[in-house]
């Protein structure tokens, strides 16, 4: 029987093409640097925000605790998944706090090197994030 979690993978991976696409669009507006470029930026940040906060909320909400009881009708030790829950809390934290501190086109423009310096280091965490979620844990005992 296949895991109720299981059913959801495909729809998690299809998230997270949507979400590096949204990065990329970031990236590459940032890495233009031109003038009045800060309100473009800001968007494609928001738009980004949006699918991400919607994309974690059903990790947490939906998907996290249907993986945490097909482990526990396995029978097999949840402290892994816990685990891996509980570092994805502390990233969303740290990107939080990025989205906040970019919370305007003047803060993006205001040093719009150092913006792209530290997404690009965000985009970096998310893209180990997501390549561990998609090559271990949506995969237990599926």
């Amino acid at each position: 029987m296949k895991h109720a979690h299981c059913q959801e993978v495909p729809n998690i991976i299809s998230q997270h093409k949507v979400l590096l696409e949204s990065a990329d669009d970031v990236l590459d507006l940032a890495s233009t640097r031109e003038d009045g470029e800060s309100e473009l930026i800001y968007n494609a940040l928001s738009s980004f925000a949006i699918s991400l906060k919607s994309h974690i909320e059903f990790e947490n909400n939906e998907f996290y605790s249907k993986l945490l009881q097909d482990v526990q009708d396995s029978a097999e030790d949840t402290a892994h998944v816990k685990e891996f829950i509980e570092e994805m809390g502390r990233i969303a934290d740290v990107v939080f706090a990025f989205l906040d501190r970019y919370d305007s086109p003047q803060k993006i423009g205001g040093d719009i090197d150092r913006f792209g310096k530290d997404f690009g280091r965000i985009v970096g965490i998310l893209i180990l994030r997501m390549e561990s979620e998609e090559t271990s844990v949506y995969f237990i005992d599926c």
